[in-house]
């Protein structure tokens, strides 16, 4: 990482260094809030994604050139990745980042000017992937839409909250979120920045689109990219153009098929996950997860959150959790297990399942044990895929947490999802006490905390 000169400024939530080429934004941690809209109206990026959150892991993204025309997308399906503008028109990424007002007339007019359009509105309506767009009022009346805060001077940013220097077009701004995101290395394609055979993108462009001035335009932006190539390097930034022929030069070049053959990061084993508040009750249970995920090197990702103020609020959590731990470590499957859960045997079904949401569902008739609802769906054990099924049943979880105040976050999500899962043997989520009886081999308990919480509370 760079050795910083000087550091020049500092405020809350943010600290500016400087270095020979651009000013240097680092946060202060933070943690999803779990709240979809602000009483201003809008969704900020740093509501879903926490800085820093892609580091070390490599990171696609699409720009509009020529080059991409008829290319195949199917193999970036397990990769994160970032589309501008009209990617949806042919591949669903991770983020599709926009700072373009005519895209945005484009996605959302009443009034289509031809089948392209009609495609692209119905795809950008199916999309439940992030939509992202620089915050110019765009977003106002739409809580679909993540706004990214704009800074107006040239800066790298590493705070979401306090936004991204998005230059002068729509890929470089997708570039600049990527280093915010600390994904490395990253890989540009379609970023031809020239017109072909009197082609300019790879779609068919936009209405009252002038050659000449898109010719201009395109110096400009090369010349910003050239502009920050030196800040990159000093930052450790692995910037790989996959355009051979691009006329960005100041990045090294590298066919897409010599990357695909490297490597692929998809694997079978997940990412153990799990968040409490920081008392002294969760946060003992806590640390025994910890412990036992260690016993079996397990992979873990646990968080503290802020208390809301009561049990009942601060499970409501979950779906919020359950969707930012998908987007930070995609494309691994994400356990979500309460933080008073313990693994006591190596949790080898999880690795050997195929499927994108499993949780258990108990019949406790069947055991003889009375319960207002058998089968009851048991959230506290969950193991899901970034599909775009699971986003949109997490964001009907999460508004029905919202719109429920008296409702348990299970049972929203039972009455949301219906029969529409994959049961999760009960060996994976077993209540240490009222299912030790006919589950005599557990994998993950239990151990109740919330009972605790009340006891203290008499």
């Amino acid at each position: 990482m760079v050795n910083y000169a000087t550091q020049r400024r500092s405020r809350r939530g943010k600290v500016v260094h400087r270095t020979k080429h651009v000013d240097i934004i680092t946060p202060l941690p933070t943690v999803p809030s779990g709240k979809p809209v602000r009483s201003n109206g809008k969704r900020y990026i740093a509501d879903i994604l926490t800085d820093g959150m892609w580091e070390g892991r490599r990171c696609f993204i699409f720009g509009g050139g020529p080059s991409l025309h008829n290319f195949d997308y199917t193999k970036f399906t397990n990769e994160l990745t970032i589309g501008t503008n009209k990617t949806i028109l042919n591949f669903y990424p991770t983020i599709n980042y926009s700072m373009d007002v005519t895209f945005f007339k484009y996605i959302t007019s009443q009034d289509c000017v031809d089948e392209e359009q009609k495609i692209a509105q119905e795809r950008w309506k199916n999309y439940n992937g992030i939509r992202a767009f620089m915050d110019q009022g765009l977003s106002k009346s739409n809580n679909t839409i993540y706004s990214v805060p704009k800074l107006n001077t040239r800066t790298i940013s590493f705070s979401l909250e306090q936004g991204i220097y998005p230059g002068n077009n729509s890929g470089f701004g997708a570039l600049i979120l990527a280093i915010a995101l600390k994904a490395n290395p990253i890989y540009l394609l379609g970023f031809d920045m020239k017109i072909r055979e009197n082609k300019t993108h790879c779609h068919g462009g936009y209405p009252k689109q002038d050659i000449i001035r898109l010719k201009k335009r395109f110096s400009r932006y090369i010349r910003l990219f050239t502009k920050f190539q030196p800040t990159f390097v000093e930052l450790g930034y692995n910037v790989i153009n996959c355009c051979i022929d691009s006329a960005i030069e100041c990045f090294e070049k590298k066919p897409i098929e010599k990357v695909m053959l490297m490597e692929c990061e998809q694997t079978a084993k997940p990412i153990i996950t799990a968040f409490y508040t920081d008392d002294g009750l969760y946060k003992k249970h806590a640390e025994r997860l910890i412990e036992s995920c260690k016993k079996f090197n397990l992979e873990y990702d646990i968080l503290i959150v802020e208390d809301r103020g009561s049990w009942d609020l601060n499970t409501k959590y979950k779906p919020s959790i359950l969707r930012h731990m998908l987007y930070k470590h995609h494309p691994k499957p994400v356990v979500l297990v309460d933080a008073d859960a313990i693994f006591v045997k190596d949790p080898t079904w999880f690795t050997s399942y195929k499927g994108d949401f499993a949780v258990h569902a108990v019949n406790w008739k069947e055991h003889g044990v009375k319960r207002r609802r058998s089968p009851e769906l048991l959230s506290g054990t969950i193991i899901a895929r970034n599909t775009d099924r699971v986003i949109n049943l997490i964001n009907q979880w999460e508004a029905g947490c919202i719109d429920s105040s008296s409702n348990w976050e299970q049972r929203v999500l039972q009455d949301i999802i219906g029969e529409g899962f994959d049961n999760l043997p009960a060996e994976y989520c077993c209540i240490y006490d009222t299912m030790s009886s006919f589950v005599p081999d557990p994998v993950v308990l239990h151990m109740q905390a919330s009972r605790e919480v009340r006891k203290l509370k008499r």
